[in-house]
């Protein structure tokens, strides 16, 4: 599938009148990423190890995927201006799709990242987000990023992104419902059915959402939980004996 443009042109009439009303899609400035890369980079050419080679490989991943899904969150919201056309639908339903796709793989990047980053010694077959929990709790060391990353993990946002991308994976029900105006702007309105209970709690039968303003929140609650993960990684280099 060919990346979508990230900024692509805003100049629909609907557009317009709807813009004051958005939150904004999430710029990512990436501070405390680029915090880490630069110790890990300036490590590499002291040392010149493989594992400083891998780890950068890792935490680029992580960045490639932030962009990757930034950029389908833009086109769903330019394709969801158009939604009364059944093209565009198809569109939208395929980009949004992607986007969950992507944006669960930032969180798994970044799950990756850590495993290698803090020699938790977690099989790469193994490695998600409840396993690496697990490991930072029994580690005091790791305290601060396992608060951050059990407060995420906890929360109802997480859980039912992780869900919807499982039910888009596994069984394909994203089904277009129609097209509706919003107090945000346009949208298009998509039910995704019989969501599953988990530990975050349950969310019914049916649930119904916009899929452009679904898209804007979780890529803004993803990146958010990756630059406080990003944080907490610099501040443990930087310890003596790390």
């Amino acid at each position: 599938m060919t990346r979508p443009d990230p900024n692509p042109p805003r100049n629909s009439r609907i557009h317009q009148q709807s813009r004051s009303h958005e939150v904004p899609l999430v710029i990512l400035k990436l501070a405390n990423w680029r915090r880490l890369n630069g110790i890990l980079d300036a490590e590499r050419k002291k040392h010149h190890t493989d594992r400083l080679t891998h780890l950068l490989s890792r935490h680029a991943n992580v960045k490639m995927r932030l962009e990757d899904s930034r950029c389908f969150a833009s086109e769903v919201l330019r394709l969801r201006e158009h939604c009364r056309k059944a093209s565009a639908k198809t569109e939208a339903r395929r980009h949004f799709e992607a986007f969950l796709f992507f944006v669960m793989s930032v969180v798994e990047c970044e799950m990756y990242l850590v495993n290698d980053l803090c020699s938790l010694g977690i099989d790469k077959k193994k490695g998600s987000t409840q396993t690496v929990l697990r490991s930072l709790g029994n580690n005091v060391k790791l305290s601060s990023l396992h608060a951050v990353l059990q407060k995420a993990a906890g929360a109802v946002w997480f859980g039912h992104l992780k869900q919807m991308r499982n039910e888009a994976t596994h069984q394909s029900v994203v089904p277009a419902s129609g097209w509706i105006p919003r107090a945000e702007g346009p949208d298009s309105l998509f039910i995704l059915r019989h969501l599953d209970k988990g530990p975050s709690g349950g969310f019914g039968n049916t649930l119904e959402f916009g899929i452009g303003e679904y898209a804007k929140r979780k890529l803004a609650k993803v990146y958010g939980l990756v630059e406080q993960m990003e944080r907490e990684l610099v501040v443990w280099t930087k310890k003596p004996g790390n």
